[in-house]
């Protein structure tokens, strides 16, 4: 965190200010922030109504990637099934050889049924390493249950061992 109030928007619908420095926001004392401030903050949406009173926070959470072999020119799609509501803001992967030289790419990241490219192409693995700067995106939303699917396609010679990591605000309900 960056020491000053940050703020979501993505998953609740209302603008949520001053995550604590955990990044966790309680919802329901946000929205009676917000009252008090005189607006009309509503959260319907993804299966929860809240009130001022709520137990939903938004945590910045991860959703790990399962370890997954891919074969030599082949074409492989990696899903996961998120438990809760999950924004995704980042994908960092890795593979088992020399990163910066490897043709591995993506080329296509879905939520749903929903394409979160704007246009056809291939996105190498060097733009999700865990030090790139400036790879952030902002997914669709992944209600509970909604696949988030990557398809990564191994150009390389020889298998490939890829795994990794979405990254991003999560409803969290107590």
């Amino acid at each position: 965190m960056n020491g000053g109030p940050e703020t979501y928007q993505d998953i609740s619908g209302i603008e949520i200010e001053g995550l604590d420095s955990q990044g966790v926001m309680d919802v329901g004392r946000a929205m009676k922030q917000a009252r008090q401030r005189g607006a009309s903050p509503k959260y319907r949406g993804h299966g929860h109504s809240l009130n001022a009173n709520s137990d939903v926070s938004i945590r910045q959470q991860i959703a790990p990637l399962p370890l997954t072999s891919i074969l030599t020119l082949v074409t492989t799609d990696i899903t996961i099934l998120p438990q809760r509501t999950f924004k995704l803001t980042r994908l960092v992967l890795v593979d088992n050889t020399d990163f910066e030289h490897s043709i591995m790419t993506v080329d296509n990241l879905k939520v749903g049924a929903e394409n979160q490219f704007i246009n056809n192409g291939s996105l190498p693995f060097q733009a999700c390493a865990y030090n790139a700067v400036g790879c952030g995106l902002t997914g669709n939303t992944a209600i509970s249950g909604r696949q988030l699917t990557l398809t990564v396609n191994n150009r390389a010679g020889g298998t490939r061992v890829v795994t990794g990591a979405f990254y991003g605000p999560a409803v969290d309900s107590d």
